[in-house]
């Protein structure tokens, strides 16, 4: 049976974030190696994995995402403090639930999180964002995940996919437009995440990753409160397909964080 919410291990909850066209399922090596000192919660967002196919909330904003998921750790009986895990989208969302529950969150570990609206609105990185949300309106399933794939991966990526793959992202690109918008539509600004997140935050990049992940990465570490940077070398889908360079440092970032709280 495939649920919204595996809960797995042991201790302190972790709730896990994935990116847009993913599933909790790319979190599955990490949650091995946590769950035996933490409880593992980890959530499909709307529209992926187990929620391919349900209904979602409209319109969609960060804020109905960060609620659904606190109903989620509520109904399950999964009580602060929370450490949190997200990547691109994922962390985005991380970053919304640590401004919300700003109380209950210990901890963010969050891999280039694609937050634009705290960058300013004529930052030439905003609006390459926008405009690849523009090229991605009105097409062909195929053509919007090929462009949305190869932005992030590199010329050819999609094309080179295996024909099984190509067929699941595309089943799932339409939920890539509210992402995009929920994000760009985003009220808090940097100011307000400046003043109210006060957890401890491990801000991972790509040494390989777009320069508008990156302009992200930078007013968060310039802005937020107990940041930590890391560098790790590859691009910005390093959590799915370079998981060994990632996991470790979030495995030995939570422990040193969940030892002192």
């Amino acid at each position: 049976m495939f649920t919204e919410i595996d809960i797995l291990g042991t201790g302190p909850v972790v709730v896990l974030l994935h990116s847009s066209l993913s599933s909790k399922e790319q979190w599955k090596g990490l949650v091995k190696q946590l769950s035996p000192n933490f409880t593992c919660a980890n959530v499909d967002l709307q529209g992926y994995g187990s929620m391919l196919n349900a209904d979602i909330d409209y319109p969609y904003t960060l804020k109905c995402e960060v609620e659904r998921i606190a109903a989620l750790l509520n109904n399950n009986q999964l009580f602060g403090p929370y450490y949190v895990v997200g990547h691109s989208f994922g962390g985005a969302v991380a970053l919304r639930f640590a401004d919300e529950f700003k109380e209950q969150v210990k901890a963010l570990c969050v891999f280039e999180p694609v937050a634009f609206h705290l960058l300013v609105e004529e930052a030439p990185s905003r609006k390459q964002v926008s405009e690849l949300a523009v090229n991605m309106d009105n097409v062909p399933a195929y053509t919007a995940a090929s462009i949305f794939t190869n932005y992030w991966n590199g010329e050819g990526y999609f094309d080179a996919l295996p024909q099984r793959i190509q067929k699941r992202l595309m089943a799932m690109i339409d939920k890539v437009a509210m992402d995009f918008d929920a994000i760009i539509n985003e009220t808090k600004t940097l100011l307000d995440y400046s003043v109210s997140i006060s957890a401890n935050v491990l801000l991972m990049t790509g040494k390989q990753s777009r320069t508008a992940a990156k302009d992200v990465v930078n007013v968060i570490e310039t802005n937020l409160r107990h940041v930590r940077k890391v560098e790790i070398d590859a691009g910005h889908m390093a959590p799915l397909v370079r998981s060994e360079l990632v996991n470790p440092v979030i495995v030995d970032y939570l422990h040193s964080n969940s030892q002192t709280t």
